[in-house]
């Protein structure tokens, strides 16, 4: 397998009112649509050519004969569904779609003299179905293949087409839901999703036999496409920045990822249906358009060509949805949701590709995760275990090529020529840099006691160094090399801090001095636990990956800004759609490690928050909960409201709710609740505020008396402050009085409550602060 490649190439081609950014295509045509399209095929029919058009109201048959003037045909009404797939065998169109209906059935033989065409519909006898997600037909063998129905878990339902409008049922396969499936003769290439690719004998469709099976990169095989010669087949993985993914396979028991590729038009696309072509993959990439890969090298797939259909850009479901490229000639379809028909012309110009091999100029060992860049187009390549690389360009040229590892001195090749359709190799060898020992020392501030198991971070582009202190502080390298790092340093009990440090040789390491306060940014990890039973969502410290539901993200898709690293604790974190990896059959607690909070007066628990809690049946009713250990008993502090698509700073006081002890956790704990709702959650920066000595300690301040409250009580705001207002939730985290201008001093708060737990929460120059309020009538 070769490593991914990185190409950043951007022409723009205007073509009537259309402009579009584009490289080695044309437009040639388009034709909108007042609703949304999904899938399209072509057909070359009576000397013509046709686009087989699915629309979220029906199926549509469109003359593209002339690309310029594409004219609508034919047009079958249909249940709305925005999921309708076509396809064409032998002057006869197919179509099918999750709405309903079954098999559509188009005889196109009076085309192009008579568009009043005879339709049909087919349901099944043995294995009944009314809705599938797609189809595919072997136009050799005259068998239609039935994807993603009502019938079994999904599989494929096999049909006799030979008699086209009477369909004759073989057989199915039924071990797995199949989304997409290529056929040919005795072979079913099924992507499954999260189950994978299956390769399936179909030689007796009453007895489909498994051959293998594989796992796609991201885990979600959404279709999946052989070269001619059965040598290899390709995948698109349906994630926010997922792969065009190619395998070979000459050995069906071990089937090997060649090469995988990203497009990198912008940032988080997602890959959706890809084609092979004589060499090339052609792929919609949705808000992207369409894309052109020069896999002629499957071991080294390099884009050679794009059409961008979409005004949208980065992750999301809009934009190009299929793609056709085998009509008679050689014009391409694409059906974008939003935008239409198109009908594009395609330069398929092979790649100019460059190779090689890097190793250690001392002993000649082969050196992995080697950048290799060459200079100017920002080609960035890294080499594989092997010392390998092997990466490309559409447009040739002459080029300076760098070559940068940790520990070696930077090498630069100029003067590099590069020809389309060529291989051009470059083997280095690199020399090693001068190696040294790094040490210093964590202590605590004022006391200058040695701080013992105090984690030290040191990261860069080459180098992940994850450190520990011993019983005298100290932290030690060795090896360790010059060159600018980022450093975090920090403790359970300390405040983290993170600096950017510049060493060289004859430098010496930084001594690092921790102020005490239980304090986390999960830049480090501390030990917090994850506990309880959900199956999916379950708490994790990762880098956030934001998902999408209705245009806000359900999850965050970053941590709070201004605090070291980048990491956060959120539910789950899966590349997908807002349902892939939220919180679901159970319930799932972080718990923090101990706190000694004894020796305190009054502790306020702050931290930002995320919340969301959407879609599903009914209106959501799902909770995140905050909860406190003292040792003894666990009491809960306050069911958090939906936060509004962004982090949320909250603080609580503690000691209103629970006696401060030397055994304290923070829980945090959420559930998807029947019906069943989108349920995600995310902390971060979470500190003990008066334990800290960080800027919250000279913040407002608030108390409540009398407390239990019979019928009214005051609320005290005490401390500098320019804008406040108050709001009180009830123990379901519903409002129950809304927002009050709130002055420094006492303020009058009417209850009219019945009895029970309230929270009353003032927002205090942007910052919360809760407190528990009971009312006892």
């Amino acid at each position: 397998m070769k490593p991914l490649s990185f190409l950043f190439l951007f022409l723009t081609t205007f073509n009537g009112a259309i402009a579009q950014e584009s490289l080695n295509t044309q437009l040639l045509g388009h034709l909108p649509y007042a609703e949304d399209l999904s899938e399209v095929r072509g057909a070359y029919h009576n000397g013509r050519e046709y686009a087989l058009v699915g629309v979220y109201n029906g199926f549509s048959i469109v003359d593209v004969t002339n690309p310029a003037n594409p004219i609508q045909v034919f047009f079958e009404p249909g249940p709305e569904s925005i999921w309708r797939d076509p396809f064409y065998n032998d002057g006869y169109a197919y179509c099918v779609t999750e709405g309903g209906g079954g098999l559509v059935i188009v005889d196109m033989s009076p085309l192009p003299g008579n568009t009043n065409l005879n339709v049909v519909n087919y349901t099944g006898s043995t294995f009944p179905w009314a809705s599938a997600h797609n189809m595919f037909i072997d136009t050799i063998a005259e068998r239609a293949y039935i994807f993603g129905s009502n019938n079994g878990v999904g599989g494929a339902i096999i049909l006799d087409v030979s008699n086209p409008m009477s369909p004759v049922e073989l057989g199915r396969w039924n071990d797995h839901y199949i989304h997409d499936a290529y056929v040919r003769g005795d072979t079913m290439w099924a992507a499954c999703l999260e189950a994978g690719v299956f390769l399936v004998d179909v030689s007796d469709p009453a007895n489909p036999v498994n051959i293998t099976n594989w796992l796609t990169p991201s885990e979600f095989a959404h279709n999946v496409w052989p070269s001619d010669d059965n040598g290899f087949c390709f995948t698109t993985d349906e994630v926010n920045s997922g792969f065009v993914t190619g395998y070979n396979m000459a050995n069906l028991q071990n089937v090997v990822e060649s090469d995988k590729v990203r497009h990198p038009l912008t940032t988080g696309v997602i890959p959706h249906n890809v084609h092979y072509f004589n060499g090339f993959l052609l792929t919609s990439h949705y808000r992207d358009g369409l894309t052109i890969h020069d896999a002629t090298d499957p071991e080294n797939i390099i884009l050679s060509g794009y059409y961008d259909t979409s005004p949208f850009e980065g992750g999301g479901f809009n934009g190009a949805w299929g793609t056709w490229p085998y009509l008679p000639s050689g014009n391409v379809l694409v059906a974008d949701i939003e935008e239409g028909l198109f009908v594009v012309g395609v330069d398929y110009v092979q790649a100019a590709r460059l190779e090689g091999t890097v190793t250690n100029a001392s002993n000649s060992v082969p050196l992995s995760d080697v950048q290799v860049t060459v200079v100017g187009p920002s080609l960035i390549e890294a080499t594989d275990i092997f010392g390998e690389y092997a990466t490309g360009l559409a447009q040739g040229g002459t080029f300076d090529v760098t070559f940068v590892k940790g520990g070696f001195l930077t090498q630069t090749v100029s003067g590099v020529v590069l020809q389309n359709g060529q291989v051009t190799q470059l083997d280095v060898e690199l020399v090693p840099d001068v190696a040294f020992n790094f040490s210093g020392a964590v202590t605590e501030v004022g006391s200058g006691n040695a701080i013992e198991g105090a984690q030290v971070s040191i990261v860069n582009e080459f180098f992940d160094l994850q450190l520990n202190t011993n019983s005298n502080g100290q932290y030690t390298q060795d090896p360790f090399f010059a060159g600018s790092y980022e450093v975090t340093v920090g403790a359970w009990g300390y405040q983290t801090q993170c600096q950017t440090i510049q060493v060289s040789v004859n430098g010496t390491a930084p001594n690092f001095q921790l102020t005490k306060g239980y304090y986390d940014d999960f830049s480090l990890d501390f030990g917090w636990e994850v506990l309880g039973d959900a199956t999916t969502g379950v708490w994790v410290r990762d880098y956030p990956i934001g998902t999408d539901f209705n245009g806000s993200f359900a999850n965050p898709d970053s941590d709070v800004d201004d605090d070291c690293g980048g990491l956060a604790f959120v539910t789950g974190n899966t590349e997908g759609p807002a349902g892939a990896d939220d919180v679901d059959d159970g319930t799932t607690v972080l718990r923090s490690p101990i706190m000694d909070l004894s020796d305190l007066s009054h502790a306020n628990v702050a931290f930002d928050y995320w919340f969301f809690n959407e879609g599903g049946d009914g209106n959501p009713n799902d909770q995140l909960i905050v909860k406190v250990n003292n040792g003894s008993d666990i009491t809960t502090l306050a069911s958090l409201p939906v936060t509004a698509n962004g982090w949320t700073d909250f603080s609580i006081t503690l000691d209103a709710f629970t006696e401060l002890t030397n055994s304290m956790r923070i829980y945090f704990e959420t559930s998807d609740t029947p019906p069943g709702h989108l349920v995600e959650a995310g902390v971060d920066r979470f500190r003990i505020v008066d334990a800290t000595g960080i800027d919250e300690v000279s913040a407002p301040s608030m108390s409540i008396y009398p407390n239990p409250s019979s019928g009214t009580a005051t609320v005290r705001l005490v401390g500098p402050f320019q804008k406040a207002e108050m709001r009180v939730f009830d123990s379901m985290g519903r409002q129950v009085v809304s927002n009050r201008r709130m002055v420094s001093g006492n303020n009058p708060l009417e209850t009219y409550l019945a009895s029970g737990i309230y929270f009353v929460e003032t927002v205090v120059d942007g910052q919360r602060i809760v407190a528990k309020l009971v009312v006892e009538r």
